[in-house]
């Protein structure tokens, strides 16, 4: 009896050491990360000319939040630009919201005029398309 109750001890204290390891990850790196994936894509029936177009898509930037300052901001908008994008596409979630109320709604970590003074500089050959999030 004692060995099993050891048995489950020494799991639950493995289990608790890895989420906070998987914590401490998600918290303090994954939002320091800037990460760019590149993919083409094969469509049936895509007209050849527009072969090599090429699209940037930016997702769940959460301005404010951890490590996504307004130099986290400016570093996507000139990582972004040196992708030469044909498109931009911005699919949302650009803030993050404060767990504190003020005024009776959730205020933002970052004011929207900051951020989007921040990626005003994004460019493409077509433009720069906005979507919002369930976040905005």
């Amino acid at each position: 009896m004692k060995r099993r109750k050891k048995r489950i001890l020494l799991l639950a204290a493995t289990v608790a050491v890895i989420g906070l390891l998987l914590l401490g990850y998600s918290y303090f790196i994954e939002p320091r990360r800037l990460v760019i994936n590149q993919q083409t894509l094969a469509i049936h029936g895509w007209d050849p000319a527009f072969n090599g177009f090429k699209i940037v898509a930016i997702g769940d930037i959460h301005a404010g939040s951890n490590a996504v300052d307004e130099a986290k901001l400016r570093e996507i908008v000139k990582l972004t630009n040196r992708q030469n994008a044909d498109l931009v596409v911005l699919l949302g979630d650009y803030v993050s919201q404060a767990s504190t109320l003020l005024h009776g709604k959730h205020a933002l970590k970052m004011p929207l005029e900051t951020i989007a003074e921040n990626l005003a500089g994004l460019t493409a050959k077509y433009g720069v398309v906005v979507v919002t999030g369930n976040h905005d």
